[in-house]
């Protein structure tokens, strides 16, 4: 193509061919992955925005939430299957035992482990706040929303900052035990899709019968979470101390998985 030989060439950041001097899993990931090298984020960025901006506008105003919620299916369930392989890659290509030799802790290969998806969570979290901006932007301009406010917009990073690495660290505590990429990918969307969205279905019909006394019930689940911060500011107080009891847990839930991974690092990767 004649583009591509005209500015194919073109590099927005050059690489470094400088060793670290620390962090040397990290880098090694991201040497590694073409999504731990700047050009390849910004090109994926843009790609990924242009598409999420691009179809709602080409079909009608409601898609919004439709492709906010179907961009958080697809990011969490890639991001699942790459944390899971984190620790199988390696003990499938038979490097584990070379880092259990050196003087990194478990733990500290866990954690750089996990600090390589940074630009992973970056990609998957962009789309979902641009649409919630263009969702909060459309309501305004058709006369949903009286005036323009960024709560909504506040509440989707919240549940990004929350649920994103919930959903790493169960797809990591899957992989640190796995001897197989299939299965652990296989485990780690199983319990998430169990989770998320089995429930969800039985949990709204109780709703539809009582939902004075059943409304926090969706709470149980990310999905009601996410889907339900909307009507956050139109909640009786205590619903929205239901709400904030929910994000506070998943907090927990995602604190307590970190240190049990931490914990069992050594273990599970073969270290005595």
């Amino acid at each position: 193509m004649k583009i591509n030989q005209r500015y194919g060439g073109i590099e927005l950041v050059k690489d470094s061919g400088r060793l670290p001097t620390k962090a040397p899993i990290l880098w090694r990931e991201k040497q590694r992955r073409q999504l731990g090298q700047l050009r390849y984020q910004v090109r994926y960025l843009a790609v990924v925005e242009i598409l999420a901006i691009g179809v709602p506008l080409l079909t009608f105003h409601d898609s919004f939430r439709h492709v906010t919620l179907f961009v958080w299916m697809i990011g969490s369930v890639i991001l699942i299957a790459q944390a899971s392989n984190l620790v199988v890659n390696e003990r499938l290509s038979q490097s584990l035992e070379i880092l259990m030799t050196t003087p990194l802790s478990g733990a500290a290969i866990v954690v750089q482990k996990a600090r390589s998806m940074v630009p992973l969570l970056i990609v998957i979290a962009a789309p979902i706040l641009t649409l919630t901006a263009m969702q909060v932007l459309s309501d305004w301009l058709i006369g949903e929303r009286p005036h323009l406010t960024i709560y909504p917009l506040l509440h989707e990073a919240l549940h990004l900052l929350i649920f994103l690495p919930l959903f790493l660290t169960i797809g990591l505590a899957v992989g640190l035990g796995a001897r197989s990429r299939v299965a652990a990918m296989m485990r780690a969307i199983g319990i998430i899709v169990l989770w998320c969205a089995i429930p969800v279905g039985f949990l709204w019909e109780a709703i539809g019968t009582a939902p004075p006394f059943n409304f926090h019930l969706p709470y149980l689940t990310p999905t009601g979470v996410i889907t339900g911060h909307s009507s956050f500011t139109n909640l009786l107080p205590p619903q929205q101390a239901d709400y904030t009891l929910a994000i506070y847990a998943y907090g927990a839930i995602t604190v307590g998985l970190f240190l049990w991974c931490f914990s069992r690092a050594d273990q599970t990767m073969g270290r005595s």
